[in-house]
């Protein structure tokens, strides 16, 4: 039997030196053949993945870990974290009245209608401590979900002057936004009180809130957090960027084994150990704003940033240096398109039928976009997809050119 004597490396795998002198290190960990739920061609690609870019390749680099970015809701998940915590403030009567009623305050982006509605329906629901009182105030409630959910005030106008921009969705920046006057312990309280009791609610449970009913499970997948697991185990760097607030998505990744530290959600800045109804800055934008969050373009801005330490004058931009950019992102909505457009190896898409999202992962330029379905209750696939001819205007790849029309055969 040949001995060969084995070193464990600081990073954690074990590497043998043979006879010949050469270091081999440990096989790679693939996905786990327990966690069903993976189209074979994708479990394929993502196993090859694992093997070429991780610490069992001959040309991994320790101090340039590959970088790995997912989406958090309905991409690791099922549901949102976002709702969830949302619902959970206007249930459990934890959203601050905003100082002196001025509902302006609490986004620069609501309209004129949607303040007088706010100031109306939720003036008489301030507690003395200065908090909303809205499982009593029913229509203060009912107001606040209706313009989160469907952007309209009680009369049904327009709650917001533009609700979403390349970089903003107005709605889910509110709900980071009435976060306000809380610390981040509290709100990390709050979010993992929310998030514990949807993680045992049965799957596709619904409930009534103040005339609205929504969906009051959330699911991890199973496949996902394996997928989570391989590639730390192969020495990638995992991160989690989502348009949901910042603790309740911290709380969540916690769940996958991600730690907060490599965690970037909508961020609050923070006066005087409380939240603040504006954003820390990214890019053009500096901190005190509300016109850019992890959304879109957003999100592309937050990976530059925060991951890869570009110049500020470059994190709108998608990053010219390919190690300066992911190796893999995951994604299920239009609004991620910017971050896997960026990834440098394979774009993994969770079909929810998103029309730019999937013209995309349809079109797969330089095969690199994998299309799994939902791990529970799955969509059917598109058919006919309207990539170039759609009333909105066509869809672009990569390289910033035109998609044909595309179809949708599944699976």
């Amino acid at each position: 039997m040949l001995r060969c004597l084995c070193l464990v490396w600081v990073l954690g795998f074990t590497a043998c030196s043979g006879p010949s002198g050469r270091v081999r290190a440990d096989p790679p960990r693939l996905l786990s053949e327990r966690t069903g739920g993976w189209r074979p061609e994708v479990r394929e690609r993502l196993d090859a993945l694992l093997t070429a870019q991780g610490r069992s390749s001959p040309s991994y680099n320790p101090r340039r870990r590959p970088v790995a970015v997912f989406d958090l809701d309905n991409t690791l998940i099922k549901n949102d974290v976002g709702d969830a915590l949302m619902v959970w403030m206007v249930e459990h009567e934890e959203l601050h009245a905003p100082p002196s009623g001025d509902w302006r305050r609490t986004s620069s982006h609501l309209t004129d209608a949607a303040v007088q509605a706010l100031s109306t329906t939720c003036g008489g629901a301030v507690s003395p401590e200065g908090r909303l009182l809205t499982r009593l105030h029913a229509r203060c409630a009912s107001a606040i979900l209706g313009i989160y959910l469907e952007g309209k005030t009680p009369e049904g106008t327009p709650a917001w002057r533009q609700a979403t921009t390349a970089t903003l969705n107005a709605s889910y920046a509110w709900a980071a936004q009435l976060l306000a006057g809380h610390t981040p312990s509290r709100l990390r309280e709050l979010a993992s009180e929310a998030l514990a009791v949807a993680l045992v609610e049965p799957v596709g449970a619904k409930r009534r809130v103040a005339g609205y009913e929504l969906a009051s499970s959330i699911r991890v997948y199973d496949a996902q957090r394996d997928l989570i697991e391989a590639m730390q185990a192969n020495g990638f760097e995992v991160w989690v960027v989502s348009a949901s607030p910042q603790p309740a998505v911290e709380v969540m990744a916690a769940q996958l084994g991600v730690p907060s530290h490599q965690v970037i959600g909508i961020r609050n800045v923070y006066g005087e150990g409380r939240a603040q109804p504006v954003f820390e800055g990214c890019g053009p934008v500096p901190d005190g704003k509300d016109t850019l969050m992890t959304y879109d373009e957003g999100k592309r801005c937050w990976v530059n940033k925060r991951i890869f330490g570009l110049p500020v004058e470059a994190q709108l931009r998608r990053a010219e240096d390919p190690a300066s950019r992911p190796v893999f992102a995951a994604g299920d909505s239009d609004t991620d398109v910017s971050m896997l457009q960026d990834a440098v190896g394979l774009k993994l898409v969770i079909r929810r039928n998103k029309r730019r999202l999937m013209c995309n992962a349809l079109a797969n330029w330089k095969g690199t976009w994998l299309i799994q379905p939902m791990f529970l209750e799955p969509v059917a696939p598109m058919g006919p997809v309207p990539c170039a001819s759609h009333s909105e205007g066509p869809v672009l790849d990569e390289q910033g050119q035109r998609i044909p029309d595309q179809y949708d055969s599944g699976p």
